[in-house]
């Protein structure tokens, strides 16, 4: 076993007292699971942080920097829709403790640490099978991906509680409502959600919460949470209105901190944009509509707004259009036109809004208002003037003081209009970095007998995927990431060329600007020096003439097992585990 491996940050490790010899090394266990024997291995000295006793009562401080680095590498290894961002679980934590103080801070519970985890929520987490002890909770850097779990499980169920169960529309809450996830609980969040979106009542917040908890847990709730549920100015009781503007203002502010060390402490992550000019030539087809409809005064409801409708769904795979909602669509309509690469880009079922949250391969969300590209795709949460899975428009400018963003988009206001709207709404902001990720690759041509006429350019790029994903694991670990690219390619829907189904928008992390691997796998060629990438390309050389068997039974999905289970197998009907090679863990039946 080899730390690179095996083991995590935060990881809770048994020391076995024998040294190396050579270096700062000594021996250690590792145990995966609380009653597992201890799993042998060595580790140098440097990597080693304070002791923790057998039986902990608090959890040691950690630097900054180092807790950022981990949020960021969570949010990497990370997949689905629901997946939480980095900038969220640093802000959750300030929010909580200041990254300060890991005592317990909430009254009548035994919660501790970054994010005042108690040992009855660690162990629903241990009982979702993570390779974690019960001592993990004491760890500040182990907290992190419990975070991000119960984070990911509150919005499975808020998004259920407040979607209408006949509406298909998938639905992704904001970071507000998972905010208020973790204030009040997922009912009593849903109940705030629909008061809120619905704007006609504005009753005091202690009323929905008497709904939920008893009045003795009310009380302690009260206590614990008096930032945001105690009384306001003049005494009066808090109003849903005024706690969701409490929460998102405080929530508003520690994301921007949380930013701020990710660009500080992390700046590897934070992704430079290498061609902000992409978008001119869709926004300029945006901008283009948004002239026809002001020339012609039309709405929707006109015959010729309704025609225009109906043309931008011809881009979607719902062409006869019937939906009310037809953001989506005019996206879509816009992408199309540019053809090519943005043709290319176009998501998966894209009449529906949330689907464009997979869109592109890199996340720009509210780090950086004022550097966000014109022609970016910004996705909103559901509010009272959209459907049931949101918004999605381009982005146009940020308002400086204003706390928006001015969007243009379709089916706003009934129409193709510019719009303002709040930033505290944003649920993601999509950006695609580049035309051609592989420009260095000039040979193109056809390779013979190839499967779906694949091309050297094909070959390459799954080369580099395979690089990416598994060249840290055995021989059959990288032929079955092979395999579930062919299985895709196969299947449909993931794009029609192999080098498409590998760069599609979300789903090969490998490929995500802020993955540090991009920058690894992004010039790797044969036979210059690297043995493993030769491995990988030897692999791809097989796969692409169909010679490589499928050793992962038909598996179109993976995951690190060493990562939280994933939202697209939590929500999948039928998923079927099909195999684990490696560190990797294969599914199909993923809807």
């Amino acid at each position: 076993m080899t730390a690179a491996e095996r083991l995590l940050s935060g990881q809770v490790i048994e020391l076995e007292g024998e040294t190396s010899g050579i270096g700062d090394w000594i021996k250690i266990g590792v145990r995966l699971q609380d009653d597992a024997d201890p799993i042998p291995g060595w580790i140098e000295t440097f990597y080693l942080g304070a002791l923790v006793p057998e039986t902990p009562a608090t959890v040691p401080s950690v630097v900054a920097g180092l807790f950022a680095a981990e949020c960021a590498r969570q949010e990497v290894l990370s997949s689905g829709e629901l997946a939480v961002a980095a900038d969220y679980l640093i802000a959750l934590a300030l929010i909580e403790t200041n990254l300060t103080n890991f005592g317990t801070l909430l009254t009548g519970s035994d919660a501790v640490g970054p994010y005042q985890i108690t040992s009855q929520e660690w162990a629903a987490y241990l009982a979702t099978n993570v390779p974690v002890s019960t001592e993990a909770r004491f760890s500040a850097l182990s907290q992190i991906q419990c975070a991000a779990w119960f984070s990911e499980r509150d919005s499975s169920e808020f998004a259920k509680a407040v979607q209408p169960a006949e509406t298909a529309d998938p639905f992704i809450p904001s970071f507000l409502d998972m905010f208020h996830c973790r204030l009040i609980g997922v009912a009593a969040a849903a109940e705030v959600y629909t008061i809120h979106k619905a704007g006609a009542e504005n009753p005091a917040i202690q009323d929905v919460l008497s709904k939920h908890f008893t009045a003795a847990d009310l009380q302690t709730l009260t206590a614990n949470r008096k930032r945001f549920l105690g009384a306001g100015q003049g005494g009066a009781i808090v109003s849903v209105g005024a706690f969701v503007n409490q929460t998102a203002a405080v929530l508003a502010d520690a994301m921007t901190k949380a930013f701020t060390l990710l660009r500080q402490e992390v700046p590897e992550f934070i992704p430079v944009l290498p061609d902000k000019s992409l978008g001119r030539g869709w926004l300029a087809t945006a901008a283009a509509e948004l002239e026809f409809w002001d020339q012609n005064h039309i709405s929707e409801s006109d015959p010729l707004g309704a025609q225009r409708v109906l043309q931008y769904f011809q881009a979607t795979n719902n062409p006869g259009g019937g939906d009310t909602a037809w953001c989506g669509a005019f996206v879509a309509w816009c992408l199309q036109q540019q053809g090519g690469f943005a043709a290319d880009s176009i998501v998966k079922d894209p009449a529906w809004a949330a689907n464009w949250k997979n869109w592109g391969d890199v996340e720009l969300r509210q780090r950086d208002w004022q550097n966000i590209p014109p022609g970016a795709i910004v996705v909103l949460g559901p509010s009272s003037d959209t459907s049931g899975s949101g918004h999605v428009a381009f982005f146009h400018r940020y308002i400086p003081s204003s706390g928006k963003i001015d969007l243009l988009g379709g089916n706003q206001t009934n129409r193709v209009k510019l719009i303002p709207a709040d930033r505290s709404r944003v649920v993601s902001i999509r950006w695609l970095s580049a035309a051609d990720v592989a420009p260095d690759i000039t040979d193109r041509s056809p390779i013979q007998g190839a499967i779906s006429g694949a091309t050297n350019y094909d070959l390459i790029i799954l080369a580099r995927t395979i690089y990416g994903e598994a060249r840290g694991e055995p021989q059959q670990g990288a032929e079955a990431v092979a395999n579930v690219v062919v299985n895709r390619l196969n299947a449909g829907g993931f794009g029609d060329t192999i080098a498409k189904v590998c760069l599609k928008g979300s789903q090969f992390s490998c490929w995500n600007l802020n993955d540090t691997n991009r920058a690894q796998i992004k010039d790797k060629r044969p036979h210059s020096g690297d043995a493993t990438f030769d491995r990988c390309f030897d692999v791809a050389s097989q796969a692409i003439v169909g010679g490589l068997a499928d050793v992962t039974g038909g598996a179109t999905h993976f995951y690190a097992i060493t990562s939280n289970l994933p939202d697209w197998v939590r929500d999948s009907r039928n998923p079927v585990r099909t195999t684990t090679i490696g560190h990797h863990a294969f599914y199909r039946g993923i809807d």
